[in-house]
């Protein structure tokens, strides 16, 4: 940790922009632990891109603690580019005055034709990029948005053994040591300790409770947090969550826990429009509820037919699900994946049974989660 904590203050110390990347569809506590990051490296006057945007409702939400969003962005590159079969370039230089900056083009052939330039607007450049998520196979999908510096001045921050927020934490006195002692930035990083670990259910260890009680020694605004936390409480949420409380099951052989759905549990308890985020929401609270099992899998009926959404264990990686959605071939959002829909509810936990056996044998029974904070 200490040989890794050093690499990031050399990066800090020699970067003048930098990146902070979360996956699709990011946890809460995530949001909040980005936004914090992004403010304490605002705070130092360095440009930041930030990935990707905020989802609706988000600091809306959180405005009580959240100041407003920062637009000190990198400059974005613009390109001229001339067909290198066409015209064979001995050299390019620039002459600059009062009005113009001029590119100079030495061609032994060819007379420049106007319309064989284009111009192409580059994305920002970061060069240090923090990842909230371990693959790097997943910084394609934003290569339209940024342009990444090399491998090893890209860190992938590991969400296993300690908790994220002690994580970033650590991150964060690299910028400022002192850090926890700002009042504003303590109350984020609690809600984001609270939300973390599902309100003190989940992650508890020395740890979570040590870093809680420096938030709130330094003035973490615990009754706002609070107040904010209020908002998701709905009747009709709760209803929803007995229903699906009512109709699980678990396998223990192979440790999955099965939660099914109808048409009817939506519509009686005024959740028709309810959308993935929330149901894995609702997965999550049932993962609270039982023992722990490595697969969670919910099952519901949708217009179109039967769907399944699957998450881990709140101890595994995100990594941990990507050999069960390549095998469904879904995509990983985050901590869980979707995919359907099927005809039936029968035909929907066979398929998954079956798709899963090989990866249950292979990963579940012999899985070793490591403890590296970041990569």
């Amino acid at each position: 940790m200490e040989a890794t904590l050093e690499k990031i203050k050399t990066l800090v110390e020699n970067s003048k922009s930098f990146g902070i990347i979360a996956d699709n569809n990011p946890e809460e506590h995530e949001l909040l632990l980005k936004e914090v990051l992004k403010e304490t490296i605002a705070s130092k006057n360095i440009p930041i891109i930030s990935l990707p945007k905020d989802p609706e409702g988000f600091r809306e939400k959180w405005s009580e603690i959240l100041k407003e969003g920062s637009n000190y962005t990198p400059p974005r590159k613009t390109s001229i580019k001339i067909p290198k079969e066409k015209y064979k370039i001995n050299q390019i230089s620039y002459r600059e005055d009062d009005k113009n900056v001029s590119l100079v083009i030495d061609l032994p052939q060819n007379e420049l034709v106007l319309e064989d330039l284009s111009l192409e607007k580059l994305p920002p450049e970061a060069d240090v990029v923090f990842c909230f998520f371990e693959n790097e196979e997943r910084l394609i999908k934003f290569e339209s948005e940024i342009i990444v510096p090399s491998r090893d001045k890209i860190i992938f921050i590991k969400a296993n053994g300690k908790t994220l927020t002690g994580k970033i934490l650590d991150i964060l006195k690299v910028f400022h040591p002192n850090v926890a002692e700002d009042k504003k930035k303590a109350t984020i990083l609690y809600a984001a300790l609270f939300l973390e670990t599902d309100r003190f259910a989940e992650k508890l260890s020395k740890e979570t409770f040590m870093l809680a009680k420096l938030f709130t020694e330094n003035g973490a605004d615990i009754k706002a947090i609070s107040k904010i936390a209020e908002k998701d409480k709905k009747a009709s949420v709760a209803q929803l969550t007995g229903r699906i409380l009512a109709r699980t099951y678990v396998d223990e052989f192979f440790g999955i826990s099965w939660s099914f759905l109808n048409s009817k549990d939506f519509q009686k308890t005024n959740n028709i429009s309810i959308k993935e985020s929330a149901l894995y929401g609702l997965l999550k609270k049932v993962r609270s509820f039982i023992p722990q099992q490595n697969l969670y899998v919910l099952l519901w009926q949708t217009a179109e037919g039967i769907k399944a959404l699957i998450t881990a264990s709140e101890n595994k990686s995100g990594e941990y699900l990507v050999p069960f959605a390549e095998k469904v071939n879904a995509r990983l959002e985050s901590r869980f994946f979707t995919t359907g829909p099927f005809e039936n509810f029968s035909e929907a936990e066979k398929h998954l049974r079956q798709s899963f056996k090989e990866e249950i044998n292979n990963v579940l029974k012999d899985y070793v989660e490591d403890d590296p904070i970041i990569s």
